[in-house]
């Protein structure tokens, strides 16, 4: 429980930082006098998830599974945070809830009136887009305390096309990853907090 907590505050804190150190900003106007942004923001994780067994140490699920839907964006996270239905098609590590489960990815578009005009601002990790309907992935994730599932920023949602992801080795990397996961320092301190 500890553990997840302190993951839910490092989280927030990283977000909270990459927020006001954002990269890039994009701006386009359509002609209806509607601004749309795209900010992107960096962030320093707690470990190094390119490592996939550092991955599998730090988090409760990882499976394969396809977007069935976008479900829009939802007030209850410290940041932008937009809702998935997919469909969970293997599940490498945890066991989740259901064969169709919600999940939530940090990014999202806020909207606010500036000078009689509604700019809409989408916030997201850079190189992390928004999930795609229809798409395949590997998610890694967590369990919030409320029941909310999580997907880790930027490592949280690998793309890959159907069974291409066997031919090319990704899937048989996750699954050696769940065999030997590596527990970070940090995590273990957190581990050792728990007890």
């Amino acid at each position: 429980m500890k553990r997840k907590t302190l993951f839910i505050i490092l989280s927030i804190s990283i977000m909270v930082i990459g927020l006001f150190s954002y990269n890039k900003v994009n701006s386009n106007v359509n002609a209806n006098s509607k601004e749309h942004k795209v900010i992107e923001i960096g962030a320093t994780f707690m470990a190094d998830f390119d490592n996939k067994q550092i991955l599998a140490g730090t988090v409760d699920y990882i499976f394969t599974g396809k977007v069935l839907e976008n479900l829009g964006e939802v007030d209850n996270f410290a940041y932008p945070t937009t809702q998935f239905k997919v469909e969970a098609i293997h599940q490498l590590q945890g066991n989740l809830p259901s064969k169709e489960v919600v999940i939530n990815q940090y990014g999202g578009h806020l909207k606010e009136e500036v000078d009689g005009k509604t700019i809409e601002t989408l916030y997201l990790f850079e190189g992390d887009p928004l999930l795609e309907k229809g798409k395949a992935y590997i998610f890694a994730a967590n369990k919030q305390e409320d029941g909310n599932i999580l997907l880790i920023p930027l490592y949280g949602n690998t793309k890959y096309d159907g069974s291409a992801v066997y031919k090319s080795g990704l899937l048989s990397e996750f699954e050696e990853a769940v065999k030997n996961p590596i527990v970070s320092e940090l995590q273990e301190k957190v581990n050792r907090a728990r007890k």
